[in-house]
């Protein structure tokens, strides 16, 4: 694999540590999430977030928005994650056993041009 800079070969080669801010409730951090990217840190943390809140991601059109933090550097990242409904169940076999997924969790950074929207509502 060859790279261009030496920044990008040096953030491939080491993990930062990430956590939830505001989470479980405003002034907290939750969470302890390895990564080399932060957008790697956010699908782990939103697959907690899931977990927790299942049932209301199910429905089309629901979705979380959340923010993660680099322990280190104290950046924030803030990130939109859904659940979609897959059109045909994936089945991927773990150790020999067949898991089905009816599920795709769906990460992305947070567009701020989304808050002029609940304020226009």
């Amino acid at each position: 694999m060859v790279y261009n800079n030496k920044h990008t070969r040096n953030k491939i080669n080491t993990k930062s540590t990430y956590q939830i801010v505001d989470f479980p409730e405003q002034s907290k951090t939750f969470g302890h999430y390895e990564a080399h990217f932060p957008k790697q840190a956010a699908m782990q943390a939103f697959q907690l977030l899931s977990n927790i809140v299942h049932e209301n991601l199910d429905q089309d059109g629901q979705f979380v928005v959340f923010v993660i933090q680099n322990k280190e550097t104290k950046k924030e990242y803030k990130y939109i994650g859904a659940k979609v409904k897959l059109e045909n169940p994936v089945v991927k076999y773990e150790n020999g056993t067949p898991v089905t997924y009816h599920y795709k969790n769906v990460i992305g950074k947070y567009n701020p041009a989304l808050d002029k929207l609940n304020s226009n509502v």
